[in-house]
């Protein structure tokens, strides 16, 4: 008699068969009109870039069907559908629906948890055009009045604790910021940045300002907040220029300037100090490499700010998003 075991066909007959490292996870079919959301439960925030991303579902599933999109991820309570984690999904499908498509079915996943993991849930769930940083702001900001520590949030999304004390502090600010974030107005670096160097208050009425002067026709970025990094070469120079100066001057010249130095601004008035005409010159070599350097970054910056003007529409519409939704959760 033959006691060879004939190869299982299929991972549902490994599964069954209770193998090692194979398990088996039951994938349903849904009506995403069966589907409810709870209010303020999603992290997104809408925008003109969420739009874009539902559309591109949409053109996809009008052409292509569900069958390519992961599993939606729902929970069941009272005999209720609910949603876990997505939304852009399902939204993509029911309006394609109701705009006369044939019945669209979304494979889902059913998903249990307490409402902290199912907040967590959607930082390592989303699926598709990732949260921006005001949206990750405002879901840490939840996890963090549920009790969760910043080192339990760091470890759950892989972030560092710098990131997410920042995006907290995004999700924090004043509403008039955090639209100009979810306008698309302003980059999340760029706001970090101003709220860094001048304040909150300060950094509001910096970046509002830089908005209204470019008509909102360009993100406001970092660089423009903190203004363009000299180049090594040049800050290379300006050091060893330091060090010559320095070098150069004899021990009687370092203690007349230490002494100098000891002294306030008023108790200098009329006093001078002898130095020698090879160390100055260096220094100012240096500071006109700056001020070169410096003249070419304004004109790289004029000529792109004139070209986006030339390019840009006589009339704008500001993108649109709800502020609701910043204050939800």
């Amino acid at each position: 008699m033959n006691n060879t075991s004939k190869p299982l066909p299929s991972l549902k007959a490994m599964a069954e068969k209770k193998l090692d490292g194979i398990g088996k996870q039951t994938i349903y079919r849904l009506d995403p009109r069966l589907v409810k959301v709870r209010p303020g439960h999603n992290g997104r925030i809408k925008s003109v870039g969420l739009r874009a991303h539902i559309d591109t579902m949409k053109v996809s599933m009008r052409t292509a069907g569900t069958a390519a999109f992961p599993p939606i991820d729902v929970e069941v309570e009272d005999g209720e559908i609910w949603l876990v984690d997505g939304e852009c999904r399902t939204t993509a499908a029911i309006e394609l629906m109701d705009e006369g498509h044939e019945q669209l079915y979304l494979e889902a996943r059913q998903w249990r948890g307490s409402e902290d993991e199912r907040t967590a849930h959607m930082l390592t769930s989303n699926q598709g055009r990732g949260f921006n940083g005001l949206e990750l702001g405002h879901i840490y900001l939840r996890l963090r009045r549920m009790g969760w520590s910043i080192q339990r949030i760091c470890e759950r999304n892989g972030k560092s604790d710098t990131h997410v004390q920042q995006m907290i502090l995004l999700a924090e600010s004043p509403l008039e910021l955090q639209g100009l974030l979810a306008g698309e107005k302003v980059g999340t670096d760029a706001a970090v940045a101003a709220i860094q160097k001048y304040g909150m208050k300060r950094a509001l009425e910096v970046l509002r300002g830089m908005v209204e002067k470019n008509g909102g026709q360009k993100k406001i970025t970092k660089t423009a907040v903190l203004g363009r990094a000299f180049s090594r070469t040049t800050v290379n120079d300006l050091v060893e220029s330091l060090d010559t100066f320095y070098n150069r001057l004899s021990e009687r010249q370092r203690a007349e300037i230490s002494t100098l130095l000891d002294n306030n601004v008023a108790e200098l008035a009329g006093k001078t100090i002898t130095l020698p005409a090879a160390s100055l010159k260096g220094l100012i070599d240096a500071r006109h490499k700056v001020e070169t350097e410096r003249q070419k970054h304004m004109k790289k910056d004029a000529k792109a700010n004139s070209k986006r003007n030339a390019e840009a529409p006589v009339g704008h519409d500001d993108e649109s998003f709800e502020i609701a939704d910043l204050c939800k959760g």
